[in-house]
């Protein structure tokens, strides 16, 4: 028969070349057809395509230069989450699909995220900033309200940054 034949041949190499044997062996000796057919042969394939210590320093860098862009940009300030970090570097789905293979670059983004305190007194010294460019004496409560911490205040993080700030304002009247 075929197999004989063509040793090497698949199934379905066989079933498409006679058609007719192989039809009515399937259907009269189906047991004797399955010990005499061709093992099915296994495809080796090459799943590390991607090289992912080279990835993981790709997007680790491309988080930090996001990272600078964020904090670097003028007007307002922006929270610099994770989120944010990941949408910035354009590499979305690679960092949310395979984040456990890129250690370096979640590294990066624990280290590099803000937590809501950190936002918090950057958004006071923006703030400050832009009062003595303006050359404006704030109150307390103006400072607390234009960097929207009145959630906050009870952070001694922030209260040292509200008084930082407010003594800032002060020595620029001196100087």
């Amino acid at each position: 028969m075929a197999v004989s034949a063509q040793p090497e041949a698949g199934v379905k190499n066989i079933r498409l070349h006679k058609k007719a044997t192989y039809a009515r062996l399937y259907r009269k000796d189906r047991i004797w057809l399955r010990k005499n057919t061709p093992l099915k042969k296994i495809k080796i394939v090459n799943r590390n395509r991607v090289n992912w210590t080279e990835r993981d320093l790709t997007t680790s860098n491309a988080v930090s230069i996001a990272a600078d862009e964020l904090k670097n940009q003028p007007g307002y300030p922006k929270w610099r989450t994770r989120a944010a970090l990941i949408h910035q570097s354009k590499f979305n789905n690679v960092i949310e699909k395979h984040i456990d293979r890129l250690p370096r670059t979640a590294q990066v983004l624990s280290e590099l995220a803000e937590t809501r305190i950190e936002f918090a007194v950057r958004r006071v010294q923006f703030v400050i900033e832009q009062y003595v460019i303006n050359g404006y004496h704030p109150k307390r409560w103006e400072l607390v309200r234009a960097a929207n911490v009145n959630r906050l205040l009870d952070n001694s993080e922030i209260q040292i940054a509200l008084e930082q700030a407010i003594r800032r304002i002060f020595q620029a009247d001196i100087d």
